[in-house]
């Protein structure tokens, strides 16, 4: 799992722009932390981030908020003993 976060960093435009990458832009809409950069990168250089950034971080936000409910149901009796 380590590995696959060190890849998927080194992947990530974070010193360019999506338009910089070419043929490979399209790549970049898969590619969860480009999302999550270009919703802070684009304010700061004057642009709006894209519409599926937008979608995309909606779309996490919820997962994790319904995974993190779903764990708490199941395993909650044990956050007493883990603290």
């Amino acid at each position: 799992m380590t590995n696959l976060l060190q890849i998927a960093m080194l992947v990530t435009p974070i010193m360019s722009l999506k338009s910089m990458l070419g043929s490979r832009a399209a790549l970049a809409q898969f590619n969860p932390f480009f999302h999550l950069i270009d919703a802070i990168r684009s304010p700061l250089m004057g642009e709006a981030p894209e519409p599926a950034t937008w979608w995309f971080l909606a779309g996490t936000n919820l997962l994790s908020a319904l995974l993190a409910f779903w764990l708490m149901r199941r395993a909650g009796h044990w956050v007493a003993y883990l603290v």
